[in-house]
């Protein structure tokens, strides 16, 4: 609900700007008046379009950073994990081979 509110209020804020601007030009008789009245229209027009666009940039990236985020979290786990693994697992082992073949050099049977 919220998702929808964010994407439909810009736009009606733009057009009731846009209403509001064409009463008032069409109130207005004096060609500087309008002529404001005009700039001011393109103005909220342009605020109206920039704000709308970034609402929906945002929209687009937060989960994109989100997915990002999770994703790197999930890299570090695993780069955890496969430290783990290795002191755990093959950290003794590789000592274990090691030892063996140092007192294979060190036998004064061979």
């Amino acid at each position: 609900m919220l998702l929808l509110q964010l994407m439909i209020q810009p736009l009606v804020q733009l057009l009731m700007g846009m209403l509001l601007m064409v009463v008032l030009l069409l109130l207005s008789e004096m060609l500087f008046v309008q002529l404001l009245m005009v700039g001011m229209l393109m103005g909220l027009l342009v605020v109206q379009m920039v704000m709308f666009l970034l609402v929906m940039l945002l929209l687009i990236l937060v989960p994109l950073l989100q997915i990002l985020l999770v994703g790197m979290l999930l890299v570090l786990l695993g780069i955890m994990i496969l430290l783990e693994i290795m002191v755990r697992l093959v950290l003794p082992g590789m000592l274990l081979v090691l030892g063996i073949l140092g007192y294979w050099e060190l036998c004064p049977f061979n």
